[in-house]
């Protein structure tokens, strides 16, 4: 094809690596060699920072800002780490059926610290609370850390650690424990998506954020990642317990 204008919605959200590489090739060949304009619709910053000169910032609908990329972008970060800073239970910005409602969520150290550095092992705990008044079976709980960019950093899945979730109460919390993170000093987000029987029920994007301080005597440059699910897996394992909070 050669349009003058060229729309292309969320195409990196699918395909491996080889694919979306030869994506972001051909967008730059178009609008560089060619002279075509490309709208590059996205939620990968480092993309939208490589490829776009201009960035205009939608919500709801509406345009909210239109400028210089860097500046945008900023914006929309910003926009996500308010969004952090409102109680978990009060976010109306998620994808919910209204069985399940995630209500709270603290990320400290596995010592219990807020303040985190390069090295140190997390605690990410997450209240939640259901209609559901038996015990229900093959519940999944995924947890995501993102970079600034929000490019995948971590992913924390009950379901590919073999711990399966089996008995799931009315009113509870689950808590992920992971092993020594090498995450270089920066702002991380994390993702929170909750399934039953293979289907979503309750996802929040910028769930909660934190920053990691460096740390240059505990930070290990040797690790490599685990590239068997996403590009970077860390030890972690997940227990639930079972309370009305």
């Amino acid at each position: 094809m050669e349009p003058d204008i060229l729309i292309v919605d969320e195409v990196l959200a699918v395909g491996d690596a080889e694919f979306q590489k030869k994506c972001l090739g051909k967008m730059d060949q178009v609008t560089k060699e060619a002279g075509r304009t490309v709208i590059f619709v996205s939620h990968n910053m480092e993309a939208i920072k490589k490829l776009c000169s201009k960035c205009i910032l939608l919500k709801n609908g509406q345009i909210v800002m239109f400028g210089e990329t860097s500046k945008v972008v900023n914006e929309y970060l910003q926009g996500g780490q308010l969004a952090t800073q409102q109680p978990l239970r009060q976010r109306r910005d998620r994808d919910s059926k209204g069985r399940v409602t995630m209500t709270d969520i603290f990320v400290t150290t596995t010592e219990g610290n807020t303040k985190i550095e390069s090295g140190d092992a997390l605690k990410i705990r997450i209240r939640y609370e259901s209609i559901f008044t038996e015990p229900i079976t093959n519940v999944r709980m995924v947890i995501m850390v993102v970079n600034d960019d929000l490019q995948n950093m971590l992913w924390f899945d009950n379901e590919v650690s073999d711990q399966t979730i089996t008995e799931f109460a009315q009113n509870g919390e689950f808590t992920c424990e992971t092993g020594p993170l090498q995450l270089a000093p920066g702002r991380y987000f994390v993702n929170l998506n909750f399934h039953i029987n293979g289907a979503s029920e309750d996802a929040i994007l910028m769930a909660a954020s934190f920053e990691i301080k460096e740390n240059l005597s505990r930070f290990d440059f040797q690790k490599s990642a685990d590239y068997k699910v996403t590009s970077f897996i860390a030890p972690f394992k997940y227990s639930q317990s079972k309370n009305n909070f």
